[in-house]
Formats: C-alpha cells, structure tokens, sequence
C-alpha cells in the first residue's frame, strides 16, 4: 500500500506517494477529496505534475516531489537520479538525489547518455513563416546556432508545444514530414 507524504511548499494542498503518484487533498472550494492528478509526460521523457498555489500555476517534476518528500538530502545534492535509468519509474526505490557529475557519470556508465544524443540529432526541417522558406538543419543544436534561437525552444516547437510564431520559425522533424 502507498505511503503518502504532503508535497514539501504545497502542504495541505497536494500529496505524493512513494509509488510516484501525486493527488489533491483540498485548496479548492474547500474541497477535501483526494483526486488522484493524470500526470502529463512532456518530451523530455520526465513526467510532470501541475501544482497551483496562490495563484500561480508550476510544472514539477514527479521525481522531485517523491525525492524531496521521500529521500534525505544532507548533502544538498541538487539532481535526482532515476537508478534503473527509466524516467518515468517514479518510485522511491528507484530515485537518489545525486550531483550533476554523479548523474552525468551513471548516464554513460549505463550507456542512456548515447540514447540521448541520438533524440538530440535528429533532423528537422525550418519553415520561415514569413517567406514559406524551408532549410533542413542535422538537428535543434545545428539549428539554434544558425538562427539563434534557443535549442529547447526549437525541440519544444517540433514537438508541437509551442507554436512558432514568436521565433518566426516553424519547425517539424525530417522524419515526420
């Protein structure tokens, strides 16, 4: 059975469990059901829970809110590592907080840094919204260097996100086209 603990800032409002799901215990309405949240995986591959207080709406990621109100930090480490390299296993057991030189070493040792640059590198094409103009690019990277915009906010464009027209640009990946 789930132990559940309240998330750490958002007491009495939200809970997570140690199993990596997050519910509401009240805020709204004086609403006082527990409402298990649909948690949301954004491109990254991390999953992400909606919390909302005073006002102001935050994306947090799951495996934060386990470690934080699960997993003792006295060495204020500022990463969470996912143990069996699956991004979406939420669980206690699965989650330590490490340095970013730790988490940067477990993702080569167990060989996920190479899958990472692989999703980085894939092709995409860029669309000029204001001449129709397309220019293929080997990837974000390439792309965000030649035009100069940020690489997440190309990915998150060509994973249809965000829409293109603050940048000027749409973007859609070569394989999808």
């Amino acid at each position: 059975m789930a132990e559940w603990r309240d998330v750490p800032g958002y007491e009495g409002l939200y809970q997570v469990s140690d199993e990596g799901q997050v519910r509401t215990v009240g805020g709204r309405r004086g609403a006082t059901d527990k409402r298990i949240q649909n948690l949301k995986t954004r491109g990254c591959g991390y999953v992400y829970a909606n919390l909302s207080k005073n006002g102001k709406l935050s994306q947090v990621g799951v495996h934060r809110l386990v470690a934080k109100a699960f997993i003792p930090n006295p060495e204020h480490k500022k990463q969470v590592n996912h143990i069996n390299g699956n991004k979406t296993d939420n669980r206690v057991q699965n989650l330590e907080w490490a340095t970013q030189e730790e988490n940067c070493a477990h993702s080569h040792r167990t060989g996920l840094h190479d899958e990472d640059t692989k999703r980085r590198s894939i092709p995409l094409i860029g669309i000029n919204l204001e001449t129709g103009e397309e220019v293929e690019f080997a990837s974000a990277r390439e792309a965000a260097r030649q035009l100069g915009i940020s690489q997440g906010t190309i990915s998150e464009i060509a994973k249809h996100h965000l829409k293109g027209t603050r940048t000027g640009w749409k973007f859609v990946y070569k394989q999808e086209k």
